[in-house]
């Protein structure tokens, strides 16, 4: 924002490497990856959104699939098709300056990731346009 000249413009992603847990040094990441609980905490608990909702971050995964917003689910709808997990692997192994284990971490972390998050939601969504579950995530009671 350019508040003399009363003008603004989109400004560039500055900060995505937070999606990929950067305070996680080398050296605890085999903890982090021989534990499923570890792994579970750090897809469903943090990193949490930037977006807050009643005053505080979102969790990815509370919010996504509760599909509550129409703007996330055709969101969910458009880009859940397109990721390609060979591509984003061929990315992290050719990404220089890596040790073997953050290639691991991010591989799999990524990989959890979609599974947990994106595929679950796109699951949900799929199963409530066919109407086998309710606006609010439930399913049906018989």
């Amino acid at each position: 924002m350019d508040e003399q000249r009363q003008t603004a413009e989109i400004a560039p992603v500055y900060d995505c490497g937070s999606c990929l847990y950067p305070q996680l040094t080398a050296d605890k990441m085999p903890a982090v990856l021989g534990s499923e609980d570890e792994i579970n905490s750090r897809i469903l608990t943090f990193p949490a959104s930037a977006i807050e909702e009643d005053g505080q971050k979102i969790s990815y995964f509370e919010f996504i699939p509760s599909l509550k917003d129409e703007g996330c689910n055709a969101a969910l709808r458009r880009v859940h098709g397109r990721i390609d997990m060979e591509q984003l692997t061929k990315i992290v192994e050719g990404t220089p300056g890596l040790l073997p284990v953050q290639r691991e971490f991010y591989r799999v972390m990524l990989q959890e990731r979609k599974a947990k998050i994106l595929d679950y939601s796109m699951e949900l969504l799929l199963a409530q346009e066919q109407g086998s579950i309710r606006q609010d995530g439930q399913q049906p009671t018989m």
